[in-house]
Parts: C-alpha cells; sequence; structure tokens
C-alpha cells in the first residue's frame, strides 16, 4: 500500500483562513517539523500530561505542526484551526507563556456556533477555570 503525501498545510491553512476567519490571519508560515527529539521538545514541554501536536510562535508568525506519523487528515485540520483560534484572538498570552484563555475559548465556540465545528466547543469547555 503507499503511503499518501502530506497535505500542503499552506494550502489547508489558506483554505481555513478564508472560510472559518474572512482572510483575517494572514502573513502566518505553517509548517511541519521533522521528528528528532530536539525538534519535539516543545510539543512535549509542560506538564506531563500535556502533549501538544502543534505550537504557535507569535513572535515570527508561525504554526509548527508536529510531524507525527500517520496523523488522520481530520485530526491535522483541528489541530490547525486550534492554532489558528490562537492567532485570530490575538493571544497575548501566547507571549506570556500561557494558552487557552478567555480569547483563544471564545474563538473556538464561534468556530462551532458559526461553522459547525462541535468538537471545538468541546475542545475550549476542557480549559474553563
Amino acid at each position: 500500500m503507499s503511503r499518501r503525501p502530506p497535505r500542503n498545510l499552506a494550502a489547508l491553512f489558506d483554505e481555513l483562513n478564508r472560510s472559518h476567519f474572512a482572510g483575517r490571519l494572514g502573513g502566518y508560515v505553517v509548517r511541519r517539523s521533522p521528528i528528532t527529539p530536539a525538534s519535539i521538545e516543545p510539543f512535549i514541554s509542560g506538564p506531563p500530561e500535556v502533549h501538544r501536536l502543534a505550537t504557535t510562535f507569535p513572535q515570527s508568525r508561525q504554526i509548527v505542526i508536529a510531524g507525527v506519523l500517520n496523523v488522520r487528515p481530520v485530526v491535522e485540520r483541528r489541530v490547525l484551526l486550534h492554532e489558528m483560534c490562537h492567532v485570530a484572538a490575538e493571544d497575548e498570552a501566547l507571549f506570556r507563556g500561557e494558552h487557552h484563555g478567555p480569547e483563544w475559548r471564545s474563538e473556538m465556540y464561534r468556530l462551532a456556533r458559526e461553522h459547525g465545528e462541535a468538537w471545538a466547543a468541546d475542545e475550549a469547555k476542557r480549559y474553563e477555570s
């Protein structure tokens, strides 16, 4: 069985930016991280139970998706939308090393309400205080 090539993340970002964010998230580079112990560190730092699949770096305007093998396209899409909500929220908390604050949760709830992304509301609820 031949393996399907990975989806072009830049094209997916552009598509989701147009359809879910009215094109307001320009200027970000989206890339996959190669899998090495050093490259995966940003994805597994923090509490031991947190194993992130992506990280947003607002200073350099990058979203980096972990190059995990065999991630289903639906999971990769959700991970990218999760990160795009950080960007849309202009999440100053990211600059302070905090994540998933009220602005981000509001964007996730908006995805659920306006775009039928029910999983986003479920995910946002997990981060309620």
